[in-house]
């Protein structure tokens, strides 16, 4: 495995998200907040956080956050690259590939593509 196979299966991941997104608006439109909500579950992601039966300004505030935030290409773009890249990284540890905190592939993904603080 190498940064090349870290940088494809983040691309092929983002791909993925336009559908997500389009589906998530479709479930929610169809079935409510919670059907899209079991959606992101089902595909590993962890959902926004909200109450489904809460009342109260703050409560309906934050149900039109998740729901918009689930229908958003971008929210599905990071989280479905910090997914694959996690997984990736444990795929690496259970095979003993990883010596240290931080494989030598995602070291160098790091490097090329986040800016040094």
């Amino acid at each position: 495995m190498s940064l090349e196979d870290v940088e494809n299966a983040v691309k092929e991941a983002i791909k993925a998200a336009e559908t997500h997104a389009g589906n998530c608006v479709k479930l929610i439109n169809d079935k409510g907040l919670k059907a899209g909500i079991d959606y992101c579950t089902q595909q590993g992601i962890d959902p926004p956080q909200c109450s489904l039966t809460a009342v109260s300004k703050n409560a309906d505030n934050q149900r039109a956050k998740a729901s918009r935030m689930l229908c958003e290409v971008k929210w599905w773009s990071r989280r479905l690259k910090d997914h694959t890249i996690r997984n990736y990284e444990n795929t690496l540890r259970s095979q003993g590939k990883v010596t240290k905190h931080l494989s030598n592939d995602l070291l160098a993904y790091h490097k090329k593509h986040y800016r040094v603080r």
